[in-house]
């Protein structure tokens, strides 16, 4: 489960979020919607510690998700936002990127992992 606690964000001078509160229910399917400019997607950026709040924080299976490694981290959350443009990819290939994480160097995958 991750909770984003009284989270204030935004860029430069400016908050978009201000005393934003949400629970992400593990193994559910949550929905955000509002309209353009809103702050869905600054929302989505500080879920994926992408973005640092400013005030507020955020809660990985109830421990505070600025404390954990990034590759412990990442072996919770990833991100693949709309707006970036992807090369010549297939969907096999792109969810084989969720193992990098796991993998050590090189990063190579085994059949455990293509399975």
């Amino acid at each position: 489960m991750m909770q984003l606690c009284q989270i204030g964000a935004g860029y430069g001078n400016g908050l978009i979020l201000k005393n934003i509160s949400v629970v992400f229910p593990k193994g559910k399917v949550t929905v955000l919607v509002g309209p353009n400019g809103c702050g869905k997607s600054t929302l989505l950026r500080v879920a994926a510690r992408l973005l640092k709040p400013e005030q507020g924080q955020l809660l990985l299976e109830g421990e505070r998700a600025d404390t954990m490694a990034r590759k412990e981290f990442a072996r919770h959350v990833a991100l693949l936002p709309q707006s970036r443009s992807t090369p010549e990819i297939t969907v096999g290939a792109l969810v084989l990127h969720g193992r990098f994480p796991y993998l050590g160097y090189p990063r190579r995958y085994t059949a455990k992992d293509r399975q």
